[in-house]
């Protein structure tokens, strides 16, 4: 049985597929524009796929309660690691307050994940550009959670939004490289764990081709 390191990666990507199911989606952006949705869980060291469950939207609800579909995701994608100390990296479709107090508090993980701004948990001076200048961040401390306000650099030097990502991981104001939070750089360096790995195969004359992350 494989391992997997410090810090695991949750995602989403399309299997293409235009055969019959019911949680078959159409995303007319996509090349494929049929397939099915997968959420996934990777070990962001050795690039493994550890896990997957297939996004059901509003087929059925989640099992446990009235838990978010994000939120029952990660829980259900992380139990095999529950209590180990690990780190769960996700994008803003998983992340709520919730969500990291729940992990913090009986998963034994922690997390780092960027967050919608209009969360109604962020402080409206967080969310705010007013005053705000280019590459400054903002940090709010509750407890073991950290929350991030970044207005990160364009090319022209000025800032255009701001970023909002929440840790239990992270303790400290901590700057790294050109001045960016650490929070920031590790989200960065774990968010999306595999490169692009493509495997594909047949199934019932249908080519189906999967990006693990």
């Amino acid at each position: 049985m494989h391992t997997p390191g410090e810090n695991l990666t949750i995602d989403e990507q399309l299997l293409a597929f235009r055969g019959r199911a019911v949680f078959r989606i159409y995303i007319p952006k996509k090349p494929a524009k049929y397939g099915l949705k997968l959420i996934l869980c990777c070990d962001n060291k050795s690039k493994y796929l550890l896990g997957a469950i297939p996004y059901v939207a509003k087929q059925e609800p989640p099992p446990q309660g009235d838990l978010s579909l994000g939120h029952y995701y990660v829980r259900q994608l992380t139990r095999p690691y529950h209590q180990s100390n690990r780190n769960v990296t996700v994008d803003n479709w998983f992340t709520s307050i919730p969500l990291a107090m729940d992990l913090q508090s009986n998963c034994g993980l922690t997390l780092v994940g960027t967050i919608k701004s209009n969360k109604k948990e962020i402080p409206s001076q967080m969310r705010s550009m007013e005053g705000r200048i280019p590459g400054s961040s903002a940090f709010l401390y509750d407890d073991y959670m950290t929350l991030v306000s970044y207005a990160p650099l364009t090319k022209k030097g000025k800032s255009s939004k701001l970023v909002h990502i929440l840790s239990t991981m992270h303790s400290t104001p901590t700057l790294g490289d050109h001045g960016k939070p650490e929070v920031v750089l590790f989200y960065n360096s774990t968010k999306c764990a595999p490169p692009t790995h493509v495997a594909e195969r047949r199934r019932g004359g249908h080519s189906a081709s999967f990006m693990a992350c």
